[in-house]
């Protein structure tokens, strides 16, 4: 491939809660909480529904990553592969959290940048 292929979940998130506050070492952090807001064809279509919160990601049985911000949901997406089994941690608009498992083994999960 000519330019970046990156793996996509074919949701939209959008950002709706955000603070930013210092550590104990006087550093300024910043979390976000972002949730599913367009639920399109592909990878997590039939995973993910509107108002889901996606908490954290784990790759080929790695380890977890818990998201502080949205960017790092498509950080994250970056390092997905053809055939990489990935789960997301989910909590529903009602506060349930589950685990959905998505396997990237199609081509049309993935967007190349030229």
């Amino acid at each position: 491939y000519s330019g970046a292929r990156v793996a996509t979940l074919g949701i939209a998130v959008q950002v709706v809660k955000s603070r930013a506050y210092y550590d104990e070492q006087n550093r300024l952090r910043i979390e976000e909480e972002f949730e599913v807001k367009q639920v399109n064809m592909g990878a997590a279509g039939n995973k993910l529904k509107i108002g889901d919160s996606i908490k954290g990601i784990c790759i080929n049985e790695g380890e977890w990553v818990t998201f502080t911000r949205q960017y790092q949901l498509i950080d994250q997406l970056l390092s997905v592969r053809k055939d990489d089994t990935v789960q997301l941690r989910v909590m529903d608009s009602n506060g349930n959290e589950r685990t959905e498992t998505i396997v990237f083994n199609s081509d049309t999960y993935f967007v190349t940048y030229d």
